[in-house]
């Protein structure tokens, strides 16, 4: 025969694994047992009250998982804008131009070839005008004119946009 504390503890683990897709002979099994609990007065005030409030427990589960889902979906729409607020809307850096044009101009009347590191760039004829380089990269450039008196170099730094550059040839 049972004593009081086997059906007590017997109570709680049914109780405790109640899964609430059970089937009806689990549902069956359960009403007997607690048909037969309350026949013996077994039942406490607290056991009562936890049956009772079982009941509606697949309810709040529900809400539950409802308002877990939503705090998921928070968290993750917080996050998105936190992003967004530190990063930008895809940040974009301002871009420097790497290439500049240089103007070369020779201080006296003569033909001369003209040079940029040693590599020849093209022929300027017997005028006092400017001879033009384009796409120059930026940064520190040998520039020589090599005529058929005179000769003349120069180092100059290039920087973006325009620069001009003036050869001495005596």
């Amino acid at each position: 025969m049972f004593t009081c504390s086997d059906i007590w503890n017997l109570f709680f683990v049914i109780v405790n694994n109640i899964s609430y897709n059970k089937s009806e002979v689990e549902n069956i099994i359960l009403k007997k047992m607690k048909k037969f609990l309350k026949k013996e007065g077994f039942f406490k005030a607290g056991v009562v009250k936890y049956i009772q409030t079982s009941k509606n427990y697949k309810k709040e589960e529900e809400a539950v998982k409802k308002n877990t889902i939503m705090k998921g979906v928070l968290i993750l729409i917080v996050l998105a804008l936190l992003t967004i607020g530190f990063t930008g809307c895809g940040a974009t850096y301002p871009t420097y131009p790497t290439t500049g044009t240089v103007y070369v101009y020779t201080d006296s009347y003569d033909d001369y070839s003209i040079y940029m590191d040693s590599v020849y760039q093209g022929y300027s004829y017997y005028t006092s005008s400017y001879f033009v380089i384009y796409n120059v990269p930026v940064g520190y450039h040998t520039f020589s004119a090599y005529g058929w008196w005179y000769d003349g170099i120069k180092t100059k730094y290039i920087y973006s946009g325009a620069n001009y550059v003036t050869i001495y040839t005596w």
